[in-house]
């Protein structure tokens, strides 16, 4: 609601004092789209998807290690001690998978925030730049409290493109 608010305040303003300088061209554009659909973002997602597939696979090992241990618990014949050593070594292991699966979740979340913010701060630069070669006076993004705007100001394709030909030209 505040940001609602702040748009519709800044459009005011922006709109209302004849004799000040105010915004002639306005474009909006979709970060969220923009940074799924550019490749850079993709790269990202692959990124992170690679780094979870990898930590499944240790704990899928760690889980079939586990299952092995259980398994001997079964076992009748062992004697109350050793079934006693193997109960807590069982308790012990079950713990560090535990512990290994919040430090991966840890790991992804905090992956994915670094290459999230560089893209979209990447992203940023491209709408800085095309806003000023364009000569757009205020660039919204439509997820901050937009209500209604015209197709025809969405610059995210546009974005995209632009963003995506300086990623390839700094991959090269």
């Amino acid at each position: 609601m505040r940001k609602l608010f702040s748009v519709l305040i800044s459009l005011f303003i922006l709109t209302s004092f004849s004799g000040f300088a105010f915004a002639k061209t306005i474009a909006v554009v979709d970060l969220e789209k923009a940074m799924h659909e550019c490749k850079a973002g993709k790269h990202a997602k692959a990124e992170i998807e690679k780094l979870i597939e990898a930590k499944k696979v240790v704990i899928d090992r760690k889980v079939e290690q586990l299952k092995k241990l259980a398994n001997q618990l079964q076992n009748s014949k062992l004697s109350k001690a050793i079934k006693d050593k193997k109960a807590a070594l069982y308790q012990d292991r079950a713990k560090e998978i535990e512990r290994y699966k919040s430090d991966a979740a840890d790991e992804v979340r905090t992956k994915e925030k670094v290459l999230s913010t560089k893209v979209i701060n990447d992203l940023i630069g491209v709408i800085k730049q095309y806003a000023i070669s364009h000569k757009i006076d205020v660039v919204f993004e439509t997820h901050q409290g937009l209500i209604y705007w015209n197709d025809a100001l969405d610059i995210t394709k546009d974005i995209i493109k632009k963003y995506d030909a300086k990623y390839s030209k700094s991959k090269k």
